[in-house]
């Protein structure tokens, strides 16, 4: 959600940062005690949905590698994702779903 902030001055997970949860299984727990189902449900919450292909730079998106769904953004070295693996640069095929931020 750095990204998120860096696009918009905008923090949608203010309230759930600073220590609340320290891995992927706790943002999960807060997540659903919130009525989403995962990053995806979170995003869409808050951004219009877009084709992946027509994502640009600052746009969010997802991932599922491995079974588990990764948030990420477009940069101009493709669609940037952190997950265990440490910090990727994907092609845009690979995005399952995008969402306008900017």
């Amino acid at each position: 959600m750095d990204a998120v902030v860096a696009v918009t001055g905008f923090d949608p997970a203010e309230d759930i940062r600073g220590g609340k949860y320290s891995a992927a299984t706790g943002a999960t727990k807060i997540l659903r005690r919130r009525g989403l189902a995962d990053v995806e449900a979170a995003l869409a919450s808050l951004f219009p949905p877009i084709s992946p292909l027509m994502a640009q730079r600052g746009d969010a998106g997802v991932v599922r590698r491995d079974g588990v769904l990764s948030c990420g953004f477009i940069c101009d070295r493709g669609f940037a994702v952190k997950d265990e693996r440490g910090l990727s640069f994907l092609p845009q095929t690979e995005i399952k779903s995008a969402f306008k931020v900017g």
